[in-house]
């Protein structure tokens, strides 16, 4: 890809020139080198086979994310995008002190930015938009793989539109925070798991696994796909490409055990991070009444086993479709809800409808479905206010996207012959 080898030119070019002695990268150059990739990226899209049927709905979300940073980092004045400001700006303090003095940050991600920066040099805007980048990696991703499944081109081209266009989505594209490097993750994790669904060999599978570690790095509820991953692993026969129970992977699942309580023993602390520190129930669940955002008045607490079985819904309703109407405040939380929260009902309301016939991505949507359920519940139970609720659940967007264009596939198969009903 042309806009990649623009790139490594450009961070090679940075490189040399902080060798010599320019710590700063000023505005200009950054400037010129955003518009030298964005000539080259539209080259790509243009070019390249699985991208340029969806090259349209792909530019149009690379220019809404670009405009969105140049935005937030000049238009402050006029009016402050949601999620940025404090945040962001103490986690670029924490990355240019790292880059200067190293030692300890709180989170990874400003670690990963200043280790950067000690080699190309410093400059907001440059590295607020290789942050967007990611953003940008995952999209495409998205593309690809929708290229290589079973569905509709009317759907898969709508499906790629949606993604990109969601304002909430685009918006923590652009600013600088972790989600976009999270998402890229996830997006990885979850294209190596759907290729090993459809018969690639097993090392597909440790690469799901791998990235969502990376992922779990950054933020440990991503650590939730993986036991999804093992649920699916166990009951999910590739061969006949159906759910039963399969005693052929037990010893699959009993090697990705032994290697995941290996990471767990060796590096626990770098990837389940908070999750450490839970020592009894009723540390599970984050029931902080802070804000004007919070819900944690109807999602209950995890003070017993039947607690958590009673509140588990109503928690994943709450992180996946809130703000509710009787939760918004004002024009803000209504967008989010039009925008954002719609979009998570859509998806899953047609995927579980569309379950229930023997469509030909059946088993896909139930495959995602299961390792949806088991990191939406981690998410669920450390979240209990709309704003954090809305900004976590934007790193499974891609996951939801490909989700909904499965199920919204307008070539479905309703016919299902006696001899070969697949029992679910």
């Amino acid at each position: 890809m042309v806009s990649i080898i623009v790139l490594i030119i450009e961070l090679s070019f940075l490189s040399i020139r902080k060798a010599l002695g320019f710590d700063q990268i000023y505005r200009t150059i950054a400037t010129v080198f955003i518009l030298i990739f964005t000539i080259a990226f539209i080259y790509d899209t243009e070019h390249i086979k699985k991208l340029s049927y969806l090259r349209t709905p792909i530019r149009i979300g690379y220019y809404l994310r670009l405009f969105l940073l140049f935005f937030d980092l000049y238009g402050q004045w006029i009016f402050v995008l949601p999620n940025s400001g404090a945040d962001a700006d103490v986690f670029y303090g924490w990355a240019e002190n790292y880059m200067k003095k190293g030692g300890w940050t709180r989170t990874v991600f400003p670690k990963v930015i200043g280790f950067i920066m000690r080699y190309v040099g410093q400059s907001r805007l440059y590295m607020q938009f290789l942050v967007m980048l990611c953003s940008m990696v995952s999209i495409c991703i998205f593309a690809i793989i929708l290229y290589d499944l079973d569905i509709a081109n009317n759907v898969k081209y709508r499906a790629v539109a949606i993604v990109c266009m969601l304002p909430n989505f685009a918006i923590l594209s652009s600013i600088f925070l972790r989600e976009s490097i999270v998402t890229m993750l996830l997006t990885l994790s979850i294209v190596s798991f759907i290729l090993w669904l459809q018969g690639a060999p097993f090392y597909c599978f440790f690469f799901a696994i791998a990235f969502d570690l990376m992922a779990a790095i950054f933020h440990s509820g991503t650590a939730g796909l993986i036991l999804g991953y093992m649920v699916v692993l166990l009951l999910y026969d590739r061969r006949w490409k159906r759910f039963h129970a399969n005693f052929v992977n037990i010893f699959p699942v009993a090697l990705m055990c032994l290697f995941l309580t290996f990471m767990y023993f060796n590096y626990a602390e770098a990837f389940l991070g908070k999750m450490l520190g839970l020592e009894t129930l009723s540390d599970v669940a984050n029931t902080t009444d802070v804000g004007g955002s919070s819900y944690a008045a109807y999602v209950g607490n995890s003070s017993s086993i039947g607690s958590m079985i009673i509140y588990t819904i109503p928690r994943i309703v709450y992180f996946l479709f809130s703000p509710f109407p009787w939760q918004w405040r004002g024009i803000q939380d209504i967008i989010a809800f039009l925008f954002s929260s719609m979009f998570y009902i859509w998806a899953t309301k047609d995927a579980i409808a569309y379950i229930r016939y023997n469509y030909k991505n059946r088993t896909m949507v139930i495959a995602l479905l299961i390792v949806l359920s088991c990191v939406v519940f981690v998410f669920a139970w450390g979240v209990s206010n709309t704003g954090t609720a809305t900004r976590h659940r934007e790193k499974l967007v891609i996951i939801f996207g490909i989700l909904w264009a499965l199920s919204h596939d307008g070539s479905r198969d309703r016919v299902i012959r006696l001899g070969n009903l697949i029992l679910l």
